[in-house]
């Protein structure tokens, strides 16, 4: 008799343990999908961000060249600007929304026609409308035939400024500093 008990229990013993590795083995395969599923879905991030890196290594690129470029002083009042002095006197700048270091986004880029500040003195091209001394300062601040640059800004996006709103291209009501007879 004991033997017969013996093997019962050792045929509800296998049983159970085969009944449960089963429903345990389910539970694992569940398991095992869901989690595939995670790696799918973070392969696929991955997989993004590595082509985002890519774009983003290429516009490091060409903000090193422009900043390489870009090494001339600015007046002392011009923290958002870059500047670069060309060989006939004139210059091209990038001008930020705020000191270059801490900028986020470029607002405009421009040039500026060496000249004095006086209205004979003013480029005919239009959108030449902000002067700005050589040492800094602008507008009526300056002497009459203060040595300066004559300035043209071209916005490179839609933005709000203080003399309204701008679009995209040259922006011909940056600060108008109107120059004295």
């Amino acid at each position: 008799m004991n033997s017969k008990i013996i093997a019962v229990a050792l045929v509800f013993l296998i049983v159970g343990i085969s009944a449960g590795y089963a429903i345990n083995g389910k539970n694992v395969n569940e398991k095992i999908s869901e989690k595939q599923a995670e790696i799918d879905s973070l392969n696929t991030q991955i997989s993004s961000l590595q082509t985002k890196v890519v774009a983003l290594e290429k516009d490091a690129g060409l903000w090193r060249q422009l900043k390489a470029l870009y090494t001339d002083m600015a007046p002392p009042d011009m923290p958002d600007h870059m500047v670069k002095m060309l060989p006939d006197g004139k210059m091209i700048f990038l001008h930020f929304d705020g000191p270059v270091g801490e900028a986020r986004n470029l607002l405009w880029i421009g040039d500026g026609i060496p000249g004095k500040f006086l209205k004979s003195d003013q480029p005919k091209e239009e959108g030449y409308v902000h002067f700005h001394g050589m040492n800094g300062g602008h507008g009526s601040a300056l002497a009459p035939g203060t040595q300066g640059f004559w300035i043209r800004h071209i916005a490179v996006k839609e933005l709000d400024a203080p003399w309204g709103h701008v679009t995209p291209g040259l922006d011909t009501k940056f600060m108008p500093t109107p120059p004295p007879e």
